[in-house]
């Protein structure tokens, strides 16, 4: 299967992210690319600092964002935005809460990232589109490895988002490292992840980003597979039909 040239963009954009700015430049110089993947991840590279200070809440100016991107302390539906969490090549993800006293309850939120939306118009229809992907994609799935979908939508702005469960855990190394966990405990704890992306597989689901960072292990010691943004649903094709051998 080729991966396209959109996700093979998203892949390295987040990579390009993991350096410290100032290296940031020569470093996808130095990657063996494609050169229209080059262009297009220098052109978001270039954009970024249009976007710069947003996970920031005190350096955040005026226009850094579009204007319709939610701020801390709106609502989204039945929740509130409290804080940013992290981000990644495609989206943003936020801590929330349930704001409508029905139950107390953190989930978390992830919206396309502002940098993005400051895009071309049909580098931006593209990355809503597959931000919508993701949101079906997880709604196949139930599973206590995949984590859950609980409600989705859209701004008023037109930015769609998910609300997911929260999962307070690191990722799948550091959980490692942190508990000094031997041979054994870690194929205990692989056979897990495993679990997880079976339930995908049996959905024809091809997740194509599987790495400790989208593996996040809580204290309970249950990993939870997170990021379906660039994920893959594969069409059942049906099955070839047997010849007849009164034909023959």
């Amino acid at each position: 299967m080729k991966t396209s040239m959109e996700v093979q963009v998203l892949q390295v954009f987040e990579r390009v992210l993991a350096q410290p700015p100032q290296d940031r430049t020569d470093w996808l110089a130095a990657q063996d690319l494609a050169p229209e993947v080059r262009e297009r991840v220098q052109r978001l590279l270039d954009a970024e600092p249009a976007a710069g200070g947003f996970m920031e809440e005190t350096a955040v100016a005026p226009d850094a964002v579009p204007p319709e991107f939610p701020k801390v302390g709106e609502r989204l539906g039945n929740y509130e935005l409290l804080k940013p969490l992290e981000a990644g090549g495609m989206g943003v993800v936020y801590l929330g809460r349930r704001a409508d006293d029905v139950y107390d309850q953190q989930v978390a939120i992830k919206l396309v990232r502002p940098v993005h939306l400051l895009a071309a118009a049909e580098f931006r229809r593209q990355l809503i589109s597959r931000f919508e992907d993701e949101r079906s994609i997880l709604a196949r799935m139930s599973h206590p490895n995949v984590a859950r979908i609980l409600d989705g939508g859209s701004t008023a702005g037109g930015i769609p988002y998910l609300m997911m469960e929260f999962v307070d855990g690191v990722s799948l190394t550091e959980y490692c490292k942190r508990n000094k966990l031997d041979v054994p405990a870690r194929l205990k704890l692989f056979r897990k992840v495993c679990d997880g992306v079976q339930e995908a597989h049996r959905h024809l689901i091809v997740h194509r980003d599987l790495k400790p960072d989208n593996i996040l292990v809580g204290d309970n010691g249950e990993p939870r597979l997170l990021d379906f943004g660039i994920a893959k649903i594969l069409e059942q094709e049906p099955l070839a039909r047997p010849a007849n051998p009164a034909r023959r």
